[in-house]
C-alpha cells in the first residue's frame, strides 16, 4: 500500500485529501480516500496513519456513514430509552443546529478544525432568530450532543474516531444570581392573589419546587392532614403538547413538609376548585392539577414562565424568573445558616456537591469568618478569673519549676546526673 495527498479545490478553497492505493487482499485494486482535510498537516497525518496501520495488519475501509446516520443510529438506539425530556431536547438540538452544519457529510471526513470553528461561529452568530450568538452554556451542549453520537457510533464499531473530542467547548462564566427577597416575593404573591400564577408562586416559594414539579402536582400528591407534598412527577413541553414525565433523578422523589400559610393557601385552593366542579356538575377528582388551567387541564410549562413574567410586569412588581424562586430558598437557607445537605434534600439535588457549586457565592464572607475562627486559637489565653490582677498565678508558677529554663539545661543536669553515678 502506497499513497500521496491531493491538493483539491472546491468553490476558491482549498482542501487538502488523503489518497491510499488499496491492494488486492483489502478490496482493491483502486485508489480510496483517506479523508479530506482543511489543512495539509492534518491530511498527512491521517496518510500516515493509514499506512501505519496497514504495516501492523490493522486497516479497515474507511467508513461512509452519514452524519445524519449516524445521529439516527443514536436517537433511536440509545435516546430513544433515556427520560421524555432528554429525548426532546437532543433531537431538538440534533434537528436544529447539528444536521443543518454536517448533515450529509460523511462522519470520518469531519475534522475537530471544522467542528471548533463551528463552535465559535455559534457563540459569535448562532442564534436562530438571526439576533447574535447562542450563550456558551447552550453551545456545550450542542456540543455535548453531538460528541455523545459520535462515541455511540464509535462504539458499535461504525466509524473509527470521534472528532469532537479535539475540539473543547467554550468556557462558562459563573451566573450571577440575584433571586428576590422574602419581602419581594411576599409582594409579588399578594399581587398576584385571584390570578391562576398565585399558588404555582407559593409552592415554588415555600418548597423550592421546580417548575415542572409545581405544574404536574395532583391533589392525591398533597397530604394536608399531614402538612405534606409528594414531589413524584412532572410536567413537560413537547412537540405534541404537553406530557407527564418522571423526575430528573432518584434524588428528585422527595417529600417536602409545608409551611402553615401555604396549607392555608392550598386549601382555598382545593375548596375553589371543588365549589367549581359543582356548578359545572361534574364531579372533583383527586387527579386533578393542584395548578390547572382555565379550563382545568394542565399549563403549558414555556408559556407559564412568559404569562408569569409577564404579569410581573403589568402589575409594576420587580421583574425575576419563575425558576428564581428556586434560587431564592436556597439562598436564603444557605446564608441563615443551615446545612448544605439539608438545602440539597429539599431541592432533590442528585448530590450536595451540586448545591455546593451552584450556590458557592452565596456568602463571600464565609472564608474571612472561617479564618477568623481558626486565627482566635493562637490567641495567648486570658487570665485566670480566681487570680487577682497584678498578682503571680502560683499553678503557673508549679508549672515553670516542672519545665527547664533553657534547653541547654536539661542536657547539663542529664551530664552532672552521668558524672555523680561515675565510680570513683
Amino acid at each position: 500500500m502506497n499513497g500521496h495527498v491531493v491538493r483539491r479545490e472546491s468553490k476558491n478553497k482549498a482542501r487538502w485529501q488523503a489518497m491510499v492505493y488499496v491492494d488486492k487482499a483489502h478490496g482493491g485494486p483502486r485508489w480510496k480516500s483517506a479523508g479530506t482535510f482543511t489543512l495539509k498537516r492534518e491530511a498527512e497525518a491521517a496518510l500516515t496513519k493509514t499506512l501505519d496501520a496497514y504495516l501492523a495488519g490493522t486497516y479497515r475501509e474507511a467508513s461512509t456513514l452519514t452524519v445524519d446516520v449516524m445521529v439516527d443510529n443514536w436517537l433511536t438506539q440509545h435516546v430513544a430509552q433515556l427520560r421524555l425530556l432528554s429525548i426532546r431536547n437532543y433531537t431538538q438540538i440534533c434537528e436544529h443546529f447539528i444536521l443543518p452544519a454536517f448533515g450529509g457529510r460523511i462522519a470520518e471526513d469531519v475534522t475537530p478544525t471544522e467542528v471548533a470553528a463551528w463552535l465559535a461561529w455559534m457563540l459569535r452568530e448562532g442564534r436562530r432568530d438571526g439576533l447574535g450568538g447562542m450563550a456558551p452554556k447552550y453551545v456545550r451542549q450542542v456540543r455535548f450532543v453531538l460528541r455523545a453520537a459520535y462515541a455511540w457510533n464509535v462504539k458499535l464499531g461504525e466509524i473509527a474516531r470521534n472528532p469532537v473530542d479535539a475540539a473543547p467547548g467554550p468556557p462558562v462564566p459563573r451566573r450571577e444570581f440575584d433571586p428576590p427577597t422574602v419581602k419581594r416575593m411576599q409582594a409579588a404573591m399578594a399581587a398576584l392573589k385571584g390570578t391562576r400564577y398565585h399558588v404555582p408562586m407559593a409552592l415554588a416559594a415555600a418548597t423550592g419546587m421546580r417548575r415542572g414539579e409545581v405544574l404536574g402536582l395532583s391533589w392525591r400528591h398533597v397530604d394536608m392532614a399531614s402538612a405534606v407534598v409528594h414531589v413524584r412527577r412532572q410536567l413537560i413541553d413537547m412537540p405534541e403538547g404537553v406530557a407527564l414525565a418522571t423526575l430528573k433523578t432518584e434524588a428528585a422523589l422527595r417529600d417536602l413538609h409545608l409551611p402553615p400559610f401555604l396549607v392555608a393557601t392550598l386549601k382555598a385552593e382545593m375548596e375553589r376548585q371543588q365549589a367549581n366542579a359543582q356548578i359545572a356538575g361534574q364531579a372533583w377528582s383527586a387527579d386533578a392539577f393542584v395548578c390547572p388551567n382555565y379550563d382545568g387541564g394542565p399549563i403549558p410549562p414555556d408559556g407559564f414562565s412568559r404569562g408569569f413574567t409577564g404579569v410581573l410586569k403589568r402589575r409594576g412588581l420587580p421583574l425575576f424568573h419563575f425558576h428564581d424562586l428556586r434560587h431564592a430558598l436556597a439562598t436564603e437557607m444557605l446564608e441563615s445558616g443551615e446545612r448544605a445537605d439539608v438545602v440539597s434534600r429539599l431541592l432533590g439535588h442528585a448530590s450536595v456537591g451540586i448545591t455546593l457549586g451552584v450556590y458557592a457565592h452565596v456568602r463571600p464572607g464565609v472564608t474571612e469568618e472561617a479564618a477568623a475562627r481558626y486565627g482566635q486559637r493562637f490567641e495567648p489565653p486570658e487570665p485566670s478569673a480566681d487570680v487577682p490582677a497584678g498578682e503571680p498565678d502560683e499553678r503557673a508558677s508549679r508549672d515553670s519549676r516542672m519545665q527547664p529554663a533553657s534547653k541547654s539545661a536539661p542536657v547539663l543536669d542529664l551530664g552532672e546526673a552521668r558524672r555523680q553515678r561515675r565510680p570513683a
